[in-house]
């Protein structure tokens, strides 16, 4: 029967613990200006709150990268690419060099998403060779309100020429096939351009794709609201259209709403208007969930041009971003919509770092939830919301406010997910990030089917798992969604093609995406004739387990042949069988074959090709023939391959190939009877066949592996199967020789892999693929430091291969501080206090990179700065601090030797009571913080005296004197302190 042919050619991408697109970067205006001018940002309540300036929600963050990808320090003075560190993108640096990322360059659409893009992966641009053009929503991203034009941030986006960028969006031309542009000068930003065009072109790369069109990207709550899974923000259904609606009314109005029990509603900045923005469609421009309650106008956004007078927003009927006047409300009706959502950042607030806004957290799997602290003392308390923040439950009711908690996300199902971090004495401090989800999604199968032959997608493909059936639309692609994820057959079918399936396919909740290929059918017809050119019926051809017979006319016809090399049988009673090797069906394609068959008992040759054969090897092929022997062969025409040589009586051509070629010529032959046949014939010389890669790179546990083995020599096209030994657990070898798979076990696995020709040669090698665990730091808190004092961190790492190599990914390590890879260590002696977060990267020797944020927290030493106690009074209240300077809260105090009734509270560090007996009593302080993972100690002698209130004894009456007369009294007696 048939075998296996079709192929993944891209390895199932499974989505594990979590799925990750980006939230909306901030539009970067951080100024707040009325109808005419700049103000100070106004407060709630106040005239014109509410507007972009008044909400920095995803405020944005750049890192410069060297040309491998290595982060550099943010005064670095030359920089190659720019990753946004609130999407992930990594962004190609323009330059002024003359190169391919000058920027000056300038293209048509398909100038840049082609060439331009190609070059860069063919050079390996930055160590990557996934670079794209960017979507119009991902070069939005980069966009500055606070700049007078809209140029990227020039402090890392050096050399953007204000002028017309390509995206890859398309869009609906006026007159012509068109696409979407930014220009960085004026408001025209989505603006539909002509394709041919020349305009300049930014590259990205990875990311955490944002799929603006995914079909389960928006959930409708059922309460005039719609929430955007992906970027995490909740937006209101109904929009508001009035006849004489201004920016200021616009504000005031999303502002004031309440509804769905939300009272927390803003008016959208122009990124977030723009979010909605559906480029493939016109009046309105919007997807499909906000379609019926979208007009074709118009809406603010909160964003202000830099000309103070206009308000940007959107025209949804184009999809354009435009501004308008703010109180031009006279000609128009402008409308609004109002959204919630995402977290605002403030200079006293804790800030949350994970999870982030519009992630999708799965049940039962565990995170460390992440914040800044801001240095806040004492404890923090936790909280989840699944309902949009109506509603809190306790995750954790305390916890040291340290950055860092542990947390198993639980059994439940929302889109409408906030947590919130507070400080247990100053909940004012606190914040809340959301919107994220909290779900199992289904398992979605999906991808594209694509000829092997063509690379062409293939429309009207059924695809079946699991009883659903879908068909593949004109652009080849298939989406399946299944509830319940778990291990599935699936079946791809057409005719005219190859059906086979996909075995045991591990589907995991999320996209599952491959993409596959199938091999089109072809088909071998022709003509039978006698040697008087007489049509010929009833002919057997036989191909493989195909046998037709030719009609009247000596035609035939056999469909369905799998594409390759062949083996056809011609046979009649009345003459002699022929058997004609290695014929090539091709994918999609007719071969035709016509042959003159000889009767029986007529000279004929029977051999109709001769073999190839590899350079270097002994050659020896007979030409068989039919008739009266015995038989004459000779060289009619032509010349064989140097060195080999026919012999005339057995017909056979012999000798030792050295030269590499296609030889064609004649052989003639004669029977006994006189009879002559002659019949050209080539013989090939090729390279010897060789699989020309010597060794397998290792692969990762549970990580896609895919590694593509190639072969050079013989005759082409080749096919590859394991010949013995046993690959890695779920990894497969296609017959195109793509070995690719997640590697579900560890070890050295040996595995003798064959490559065949197409004319059945033979070559293999024996190749050991090792798998090793994920890279992962284990590192999960780093030492807190003290000034002037010796910082020793070693730094822990599992899985991978060879040495590590330890770096700080973002942020900043103080200067005295360095990371010392021969011992795996953080070292130094700092100089100053610190709180911030740093993102550490290891790599081993493979290349493996992993990451993890951690903070460094570096405090001055713990001192009591006093000498002596306060004297307490004899059966007074007393009440003394211990003061402490340095250290890290929260503290642990005792003290030994106070005086009987005087008490220390060991958490706040103060001596109270009432003493009642007098002296001096030597006292021992003793003072604990929670510096990790070792406390620092302090320990401070020190006295405290006990005394009676000073009371004047003596009882007497100042004698009467004159002015100007000396007075004489006895001296006074007191008691009390001295």
């Amino acid at each position: 029967m048939l075998k296996r042919t079709i192929i993944l050619v891209i390895t199932l991408f499974l989505h594990c613990h979590q799925a990750l697109s980006w939230p909306i970067p901030d539009s970067g205006q951080t100024k707040c200006y009325n109808n005419s001018k700049e103000i100070s940002c106004p407060q709630p309540g106040e005239d014109f709150y509410g507007q972009d300036g008044n909400y920095i929600i995803n405020p944005p963050s750049y890192t410069k990268l060297d040309e491998k990808g290595n982060p550099l320090p943010d005064d670095a003075p030359s920089w190659v690419m720019i990753k946004d560190n609130v999407t992930g993108l990594i962004w190609e640096k323009k330059t002024q060099d003359d190169s391919i990322s000058d920027k000056y360059n300038r293209y048509t659409w398909s100038e840049a998403k082609y060439d331009f893009i190609e070059t860069l992966n063919r050079n390996k641009f930055g160590g990557a060779s996934d670079w794209r053009l960017p979507t119009i929503y991902e070069l939005g991203s980069i966009v500055n309100l606070n700049s007078g034009y809209l140029i990227p941030n020039d402090k890392y986006f050096y050399n953007t020429i204000s002028n017309i960028y390509w995206s890859s969006t398309t869009c609906f031309g006026f007159q012509c096939a068109g696409a979407c542009t930014i220009n960085f000068k004026s408001s025209i930003f989505g603006n539909c351009e002509c394709r041919s065009y020349s305009y300049y072109a930014y590259a990205v790369r990875g990311g955490d794709y944002l799929d603006y069109h995914n079909h389960q990207r928006f959930n409708n709550n059922n309460d005039g609201t719609i929430t955007d899974i992906e970027t995490g923000l909740m937006w209101q259904i109904e929009s508001k259209k009035t006849a004489y609606f201004s920016w200021f009314s616009a504000l005031e109005y999303c502002e004031e709403l309440s509804l769905a029990g939300y009272s927390d509603w803003r008016l959208p900045n122009r990124e977030e208007l723009r979010s909605i923005v559906d480029y493939s469609k016109k009046a309105p421009a919007v997807f499909t969930m906000f379609k019926d309650n979208t007009f074709s106008d118009f809406y603010w956004s909160s964003s202000t041009d830099f000309n103070s007078i206009r308000a940007w927003g959107i025209d949804y009927y184009s999809g354009d971003t435009e501004m308008n006047d703010k109180s031009d409300w006279r000609f128009t009706e402008y409308c609004a919509r109002a959204v919630r959502g995402g977290q605002r950042h403030t200079l006293n607030q804790l800030e949350i770092l994970l999870p982030i806004q519009g992630v999708l957290l799965y049940p039962g799997n565990k995170i460390v939830i992440t914040w800044d602290t801001k240095e806040l003392i004492g404890n923090v308390k936790i909280l989840l919301s699944t309902n949009g923040g109506k509603s809190f439950s306790s995750i954790v009711d305390k916890t040291e406010n340290d950055g860092e908690y542990e947390w198993i996300v639980p059994e439940v199902s929302s889109v409408n997910c906030v947590l919130k971090i507070e400080p247990v004495n100053e909940s004012d401090k606190g914040n809340s990030q959301g919107l994220f989800s909290i779900y199992s999604p289904p398992a979605v199968f999906k991808g594209h089917v694509l000829d092997i032959s063509t690379n062409a997608n293939i429309s009207n493909v059924i695809v079946s798992i699991n009883g659903q059936t879908t068909q593949t639309n004109s652009s080849g692609y298939y989406e399946i969604e299944i509830a319940q994820p778990g291990s599935y057959s699936i079946t791809f079918s057409k005719n005219g093609y190859l059906s086979d399936s996909l075995k045991n396919i591990n589907l995991k909740s999320g996209d599952n995406i491959a993409d596959v290929v199938m091999i089109q059918f072809g088909s071998l017809s022709g003509n039978i004739f006698d040697v008087w050119g007489n049509a010929i019926k009833d002919v057997n051809v036989t191909v493989s387990d195909k046998t037709v017979k030719t009609d009247n006319q000596g035609k035939y016809n056999i469909e369905e042949l799998i594409p390759g090399r062949i083996t056809i049988t011609f046979s009649h009673p009345e003459c002699y069988s022929v058997t004609i090797d290695n014929i090539e069906i091709q994918s999609g394609q007719c071969t035709t074959l016509n042959y003159n068959l000889s009767k029986a008992g007529l000279l004929n040759m029977a051999t109709l090709y001769l073999s190839g054969s590899e350079v270097n090897d002994d050659y020896k092929e007979r030409i068989l023939v039919n008739g009266a022997a015995p038989f004459t062969f000779s060289l009619a025409y032509g010349h064989l391959p140097p060195d080999l040589s026919l012999n005339p009586q057995t017909g056979t051509i012999s000798g030792k190939l050295k030269i590499l070629g296609a030889y064609t010529f004649y052989i003639g032959v004669s029977d006994a009877t006189d009879s002559y046949a002659e019949r050209e014939f080539t013989i090939n010389v090729v390279d010897r066949l060789t699989i020309s890669i010597q060794a397998l790179p290792r692969g990762t546990k549970n990580q896609d592996y895919f590694e593509n083995i190639l072969a050079t020599g013989g005759t082409p096209p080749y096919t590859f199967t394991l010949k013995s030994g046993a690959l890695p657990t779920n990894l497969q070898l296609s017959k195109t020789g793509k070995l690719s798979g997640q590697p579900t076990k560890t070890g050295s696995y040996q595995a003798t892999i064959q490559v065949t020709d197409s004319e059945k040669r033979t070559r293999e090698n024996t190749f050991t693929i090792q798998i090793v665990d994920p890279l992962i730091i284990q590192t999960s808190r780093l030492n807190d430091g003290i000034i002037n004092t010796q910082y020793n961190q070693t730094l822990s790492a599992s899985g991978g291969y060879g040495d590590f190599i330890w770096s700080v990914y973002s942020g900043t390590l103080p200067h005295t501080l360095s990371i010392d890879n021969p011992t795996q260590q953080l070292i130094g002696k700092p100089e100053q206090s610190a709180y911030k977060t740093i993102v550490l990267s290891v790599k081993d020797a493979d290349g493996r990179i992993a990451y993890k944020d951690l903070i460094l927290h570096i405090v001055p030493p713990l001192t009591i700065p006093m000498s002596m106690l306060p004297n307490a009074l004899k059966n007074e209240l007393y009440s003394e601090a211990i003061p402490i300077q340095g250290g890290i809260g929260s503290f642990t105090y005792s003290c030994e030797g106070l005086p009987p009734d005087l008490t220390i509270d060991p958490t706040t560090g103060i001596i109270s009571g009432k003493s009642i007996i007098g002296g001096y009593n030597n006292v021992e302080i003793q003072v604990t913080d929670s510096t990790w993972p070792t406390n620092q100690n302090i320990s401070m002698k020190t006295g405290i005296r006990t005394t009676s209130m000073l009371t004047i004894l003596t009882n007497a009456v100042l004698p009467r004197t004159k002015q100007g007369e000396p007075v004489s009294i006895d001296p006074l007696r007191v008691s009390g302190v001295s």
